[in-house]
Formats: C-alpha cells, structure tokens, sequence
C-alpha cells in the first residue's frame, strides 16, 4: 500500500506532498494537472529512469538541473513499512530508519522482487491503457502464465472458468448441433408467422413517430439536462479541490505543531543539562596543582644536585678567563719552543752538511780531509755544533716542562668538561658555577625545597571532575542557543500553517457529490 509520496522538481510538481489512505485512491483532475505524472512518479522511485516515459533531461521540472529531481515514496508491503528515495545522484531503500539497500541497480532490483514485476511490466500495467495492457502480454503464453500467477490469486481463475461454463460452449459440439437445429425449424415457423406487409407499414410507421419522439428528447436533454450535468461536475471539482486545500493546510498546522514539540521537548532537555560551574574553584586547583608541580620538579632537582660529584682534588685555583688564558699562553710558549729547537738543529745539520770527510785531490792525488787547512775548518765546524747541541739541550729541558704545564693544564680542561657532563641541564634554573676554580664548584641558588611527600590526586580528580561538568554545561548552552532559534522558526512556522488554515475555507464537499451523482443520473 502507498502511504505517502513526496515530489521534487518532477515534471510540473516543483514541491508536492501526497498522503494516501487505505483502500482505492482515486485521483481527479483537469488535463494536464499531473494525474499520470504523479503515478510514473512513484515508478521512478522503485525502478529509476528506465521507467520514465522521457530522458530525465525532459522529466525534471523546466529552468531547473536534473539533479535537483527528487522523488520520495514511503509503501507498507507485508506488514513493513519502506521508503524509497530515488535522485540523480543515487538511491536508497531505509527500513526501520535505517538505510536497508543503497545503489540505483540494487533498489530497482529489490522492488522488482516484492512487486513481482520488473520495469516493463510495472509501466505497461500502471500507465497504459485498456488496448495498451496487451503490451504486457507480448511475449508469449509462458509469459501469460508467469503473469497471471503473480499478479492472480487462483480462486479468481476459478472464477472466470466457472463463468466460461455457465456462459460459453466448451466441450463436445453435438448439444450446440442440436440447438441449431432446433433454431432452423424455429426460423422456417417465424417466416411462415410473418405479418402481413400492410401491418409491416403500420409498425414502421410507428416506429418512425417514436424515433422522432426520441430525437426530442434527446435534443432536450442536450439543452436541459446537460448544462446541469456540466454545472454540477464543475462545482463538485471546485469543492473537491477546496477540500483538498483544506486538507493539505490542516497537515501543514499538524506538521508544524509536531516540529513545535519536539524542538520544545529538546530545548527543555537542554536546559536541564545547564548547571552553574565554580569556575574561580577550577581556577584554584590548576594554580595549586601548578604550585605542586613546581615543588616536585623542584625538589627532584634537589635531589638531582646533592648527587653531584665534588670537583677533582687535580684542579686549577682561579677563574676561568684566567685558566683559558694561561692554557693559551702556555701553548704558545710549547710551540715556540720547538721551534727553536728545530731552528737550532736544521742550523748543527747544515754545519754539519759543511765539513770536508774525504775526497781525493785532482792535482797532487792526496787524501783533502787530511789537509791542514781543511782539518782546521772542520775542527770550528765541530766546536760550533757542539755550542749547538748544548744550547739544544737547553732548549730541550725548556720545552719539557713547558709540556708538562700544558698536558696539565688540559688534563684539569677534560676534568672540568667531564665535570660539566655530569651536571643535568634541567638544573640550570636553580643553580650557579662559583667560578673559582676549573672545574667550577656549583652552587644552589634557589629556595631549598621542603622534602616531604606531596599528594595531587584528589586536587586533580577533583578538578577533572569540575572540567568535564563545566564543558558539558557550555556545549548545552550552545544546544540551548541553537534550539531556542529553531523553536522560534518554528513557531513562526506554525502561526503561518495556522494562518494559512484559516483563511482556507471548510467546504462540505458531500452536497456537491451528491448534486453531481443526482445530474448523472
């Protein structure tokens, strides 16, 4: 059974809504009010648009896009109630307020399997007209039969073949011989009982007077009768769409009324949920909470700061601009120390490089290292190198102990970055270096923090407590502002159906059909 049926932009239906009642619907209009159009409507939305009698390009309402076309029907079938809403751009089957099928294919399968007919079939029944119901029937007598046994129920077969009995001649043709037989010897007596042909010219003259008497009535009828007739159909459609009117208006003011309780149902609902919050309370228990964090993060740098190593026994007395600059003095006084002692052997070498060892002379063949002159130049040679040597060793005893200062010196520069390695940098904000030494003994310089236990769980239960009522109570003041504006919209929505009732007229549409079935008749 079809309940309701809501249109979008479907042919000349820009906005309808039609509420249908138990038992046969009829619907009455003029030409080209939308009868036909409201039934392929309701195809549509079983079977899409291969069940349109035009493209949905020519379906959708003029000056409007085809997918602003939207068709909503609502069917009980076995008890259960579905609503089919078919558009453009999908379809969908909702059962119990669930969407129970979704897809084009898949809703115009699904009707076509609780309607027992497919498209074709469910178009051809519900559009065509008496002469066009053979199109069902074109394929065949196994269709036929297909057709009858979803569409019949057998005891109306039954029925038929009983009358068929009763009615037309089935079976054996020997009765039906017989009364023609009958029939012939009848027509020989009726021809031999003809009257005589003055009584035959009597009869047809009478028969004339009569057809003239016929054709004034019927001529009365036409001026009489028949302007009646048209006048009394006229004022029943007239009060049958009044009624109408009045109909729809009256569901508009239910509609609105029910809109109108459930927003105020809601808003009450709301309201109820918005409680007064403490929130200088909320303020309290984040600043202590904070104040507890704090001394706790406090006190573990505490903790952290007594577990500090002492400074190595091996370290520099004074400051550290001082330590860097005598490491850096003494490194530059390493180097130039072995300068000069390189300076001081590349100059013994390249005396040394000078000395005459051997060698025979060209003109007299003697041995030149034995020469007098040449022993004399080696012997000052071998006196300067060895001034040389001494010097070296001198130099060599200074550039020891320079070494000595300066691998100190950097052993205390790797204390003290070991030292510094020790120390976390989360407590840079509660300590200081002396600066006094290399490494540089720290110092506490924030308030010592009490050591005792500090318990927060009940402070932060409680303010996660206050938290969660005071955001629910802000999300129900919203709720509550958005509500009151749609209890206001609908409020207007209601005095506007209300006014539109009444100013539509009640019309009694009874006295009209009666008037109407008395000028048929």
């Amino acid at each position: 059974m079809i309940k309701t049926l809501v249109l979008k932009n479907f042919r000349k239906h820009e906005d309808a809504f039609f509420e249908f009642g138990e038992g046969l619907v009829v619907l009455r209009g003029g030409n080209e009010q939308g009868k036909s159009t409201s039934i392929e409507s309701c195809l549509y939305a079983l079977y899409g648009s291969r069940a349109l009698r035009d493209s949905l390009a020519e379906t959708v309402t003029w000056g409007h896009k085809e997918s602003e076309l939207k068709v909503e029907l609502v069917v009980e079938f076995e008890g259960q109630e579905l609503c089919f809403r078919r558009s453009k751009a999908g379809a969908e089957v909702i059962k119990d307020g669930v969407v129970f099928v979704t897809g084009q294919n898949e809703v115009s399968a699904l009707a076509a399997q609780l309607l027992g007919a497919d498209a074709k079939t469910a178009s051809s029944l519900m559009l065509a007209d008496q002469s066009g119901l053979r199109g069902v029937l074109e394929d065949g007598p196994a269709a036929v039969s297909g057709l009858m046994a979803k569409l019949a129920d057998f005891a109306m077969i039954d029925n038929i073949i009983v009358e068929m009995q009763a009615k037309l001649l089935l079976g054996s043709d020997a009765p039906v011989r017989e009364k023609l037989k009958q029939a012939e010897a009848d027509l020989e007596e009726s021809f031999n009982a003809l009257p005589l042909p003055s009584k035959v010219a009597d009869l047809r003259e009478d028969s004339a007077k009569a057809g003239y008497r016929v054709e004034n009535l019927k001529q009365a009828r036409l001026d009489n009768e028949a302007p009646a007739y048209n006048l009394a159909i006229e004022k029943f459609n007239e009060a049958e769409a009044a009624a109408l009117a009045r109909a729809t208006a009256a569901n508009a003011v239910s509609r609105a009324q029910a809109k109108l309780g459930q927003v105020s149902g809601e808003l009450d609902t709301a309201k109820r949920k918005v409680v007064a919050v403490d929130t200088g309370r909320i303020d309290t228990l984040r600043r202590n909470l904070f104040d507890i964090s704090e001394l706790v993060k406090r006190q573990n740098e505490y903790k952290r700061f007594l577990m500090l190593p002492a400074i190595p026994e091996f370290h520099w007395e004074g400051g550290r601009e001082e330590f860097e600059k005598e490491l850096a003095e003494k490194r530059d006084d390493l180097q130039q120390a072995k300068q000069g002692v390189d300076a001081l052997v590349n100059k013994a070498r390249n005396l040394e490089s000078h000395k005459i060892v051997g060698g025979v002379c060209k003109t007299c063949g003697t041995d030149v290292s034995k020469r007098e002159d040449v022993l004399e130049k080696n012997a000052a040679i071998d006196k300067e190198i060895a001034n040389l040597s001494a010097e070296i060793l001198a130099e060599r005893a200074i550039q020891s102990a320079i070494n000595v200062e300066v691998a100190n010196l950097e052993e205390v520069a790797k204390s003290d970055r070991q030292y510094l390695s020790q120390i976390p940098h989360t407590l840079a904000p509660y300590i200081q270096h002396e600066n006094a030494t290399i490494p540089s003994r720290v110092l506490w310089v924030a308030d010592v923090p009490d050591m005792g236990e500090v318990d927060a769980n009940a402070l932060k239960k409680e303010l996660g407590t206050l938290e969660n009522t005071y955001e629910a109570s802000r999300r129900a003041e919203g709720e509550v502002t958005a509500l009151e504006r749609e209890l206001t919209r609908a409020q207007l929505d209601l005095a506007d159906a209300t006014a539109r009732l009444e100013v539509t007229p009640d019309v009694d549409v009874v006295p009209f059909a009666v008037a109407y079935r008395k000028a048929a008749d």
